[in-house]
């Protein structure tokens, strides 16, 4: 193969590190900043590098990596989103509706009424969900944060926060005999 042949993602990959490299100090500051030190700052500098590619393939007039508050936002989230990880562990994650319900099915025993009922009427309250707010606040019962709720549906963090406040709202109106809005 011919050395003087560029890759198509080989600018983006260029940018990407020469972004690195110019805010390495905002980006680990912010990840001080919430307490973490060694291979967690490591992590957030490569979630930074994957942000700003996901950044980088949407069109726009302004490049992210040139914008120093771009790159300290990102950061900043990046740097909760792995204390979110972090805290909520294999114990405290939400679970989804689904296994919830098998769960309950699988226990051999009775399920106590109550809890069958709630799920059952969870069930049926997400289902009369318009579908992006449906899309929305399932992966928020997942356990999704907003970012990465963004991320998996190609939504802005604008809409994907609006279609689950919405979403939710109209879940409480559904499950208190109101409708949904």
């Amino acid at each position: 193969m011919d050395s003087d042949v560029v890759s198509p993602a080989e600018p983006f990959s260029l940018a990407i590190e020469a972004a690195v490299e110019r805010w390495g100090g905002l980006i680990r500051r912010a990840a001080l900043r919430h307490g973490l030190a060694g291979a967690d700052i490591e992590e957030v500098v490569q979630d930074i590098r994957i942000r700003l590619w996901r950044a980088l393939q949407r069109p726009s007039e302004k490049n992210p990596a040139d914008s120093a508050s771009y790159v300290y936002r990102a950061a900043m989230s990046a740097a909760l989103d792995l204390l979110r990880r972090r805290r909520s562990g294999p114990l405290g994650k939400p679970v989804a509706l689904e296994v919830v319900s098998e769960t309950l099915q699988a226990r051999g025993s009775e399920p106590a009424d109550d809890e069958a009922a709630q799920v059952a009427a969870l069930g049926r309250a997400l289902d009369g969900l318009l579908t992006e707010r449906r899309i929305a606040v399932r992966l928020h019962l997942e356990g999704k944060s907003r970012g990465e709720m963004a991320a998996l549906t190609g939504w802005s963090e604008a809409k994907t926060r609006n279609l689950l406040y919405r979403g939710l709202a109209d879940l409480k109106g559904i499950l208190s005999g109101g409708g949904a809005s």
